[in-house]
């Protein structure tokens, strides 16, 4: 039943939004990494619900989507509030898309075309939003690259389908939030926590 919902809140936030972000990318830019997820959307219902256990001082901060592809989750952050968006994404083709998708929805947000475990974190608080982008070497550099953010500035990291999860717990975050789906972890809320 829960997936019937999500296509359908999937199939209802294309249709809204003017933009075409359900359907994956007919195949992945050569560019890519080995440890590279191929695209799929986030569930607007999920993404949604996560969001929504975020304290509201995370909106404030930026919220990055590693691994941004269409724009869908860009879109639903602006939704939820947030007002500086970036979008981390290797693959052009999909970062056109995007920049389609926001221009339709006058949503405006910086997004760069390059591999994420390059990307400099903005120096301010952050959300860093995760739909299992990749995993690997990638995700390794990128979970330490926001544990040492962490020592500056508040970091939040929403991960859905968060098979990289025990990365994340080497680096030093903790679990504050757990939706499950089917039995199994849909997505996390986690927050590293530096004493003063």
């Amino acid at each position: 039943m829960e997936t019937v919902k999500d296509l359908a809140s999937e199939v209802s936030f294309d249709l809204r939004m003017g933009c075409v972000t359900l359907i994956p990318s007919a195949r992945p830019s050569a560019a890519l990494p080995a440890d590279a997820v191929q695209y799929q959307g986030a569930s607007p219902r999920l993404v949604r619900e996560l969001l929504r256990r975020l304290p509201d001082e995370a909106r404030r901060g930026v919220f990055v989507d590693y691994g941004s592809g269409k724009g869908r989750c860009l879109l639903l952050a602006a939704e939820a509030g947030f007002k500086a968006l970036v979008g981390v994404e290797m693959d052009p083709a999909l970062v056109a898309d995007c920049r389609r998708h926001l221009g339709r929805s006058g949503v405006d947000a910086r997004l760069c075309v390059e591999d994420a475990a390059r990307f400099q974190v903005p120096s301010q608080p952050l959300v860093a939003f995760l739909y299992n982008p990749f995993t690997g070497p990638t995700l390794a550099e990128v979970a330490r690259r926001l544990a040492a953010h962490a020592e500056r500035h508040a970091v939040w990291v929403v991960y859905m389908n968060p098979v990289g999860l025990e990365t994340f717990l080497h680096s030093g975050f903790t679990v504050r939030e757990r939706i499950h789906r089917g039995g199994t972890e849909a997505g996390l809320v986690l927050r590293l926590d530096r004493d003063p």
